[in-house]
């Protein structure tokens, strides 16, 4: 798989070397959490039992300019006794 991988980079005039089969983990999720995917779906069809997936996604402009845009929209934020923050 890893030498399909390769061979796919470098007829894209890639850097081979930055490929492998982790880059087919960290698209799967980065697709997953595009869709929507909650982070239950995501762990369970990336076999993940911690959150450990978080660094496997990889946001597009389109994807930080929209998520900075929704971050701003809201107004403030209030952290609760559980420590979980909540959009007031």
């Amino acid at each position: 798989m890893s030498s399909l991988i390769k061979s796919a980079a470098e007829s894209s005039d890639e850097d081979p070397r930055r490929y492998g089969t982790h880059s087919l983990r960290s698209g799967g999720v980065t697709a997953r959490f595009a869709a929507g995917a909650d982070s239950n779906t995501v762990k369970q069809f990336g076999r993940w039992n911690s959150n450990a997936y978080e660094g496997y996604i990889r946001l597009g402009d389109a994807q930080e300019v929209g998520l900075a845009s929704h971050m701003i929209s809201r107004r403030h934020l209030s952290a609760p006794n559980n420590g979980q923050p909540q959009l007031l």
